[in-house]
């Protein structure tokens, strides 16, 4: 597990602190969708949103994704994802509700020294 921390160029009390006070670490309010609802959001405050863009740029941008993955991928996008679609006759649009919150800080590390290892047994 310490291998993340490195990656990451921080420490576990930065990370323990970050998922200790979900309070402090966003900013909640909602927006309305296009049905009328309303939709939380939780943004991110500038020190997560920082912490954020290291996992992105070492290690999720360094693993190819599934072709046909497009959610949090780059240069995909929810346009390239209808485009895939757009002969066919039905499409199926699912929200996981509550997916997000129900995913551990455990398998989340779990997931990128995975992914971490990965990349360097790539040729």
């Amino acid at each position: 597990m310490a291998n993340i921390y490195k990656l990451l160029n921080t420490s576990r009390a930065v990370i323990d602190d970050i998922l200790s006070n979900p309070q402090r670490n966003y900013l909640r309010f909602s927006i309305k969708k296009r049905s009328g609802k309303r939709r939380i959001i939780d943004a991110p405050s500038p020190e997560l949103k920082q912490l954020q863009r290291v996992v992105l740029a070492n290690i999720l941008y360094r693993f190819i994704p599934h072709p046909i993955a497009h959610g949090f991928t780059q240069y995909r996008s929810p346009r390239t994802n209808a485009l895939m679609h757009k002969e066919a006759a039905v499409v199926l649009n699912v929200d996981i509700r509550e997916f997000f919150p129900s995913i551990s800080h455990r398998r989340v590390a779990n997931l990128f020294e995975y992914l971490n290892n990965q990349s360097k047994n790539d040729p």
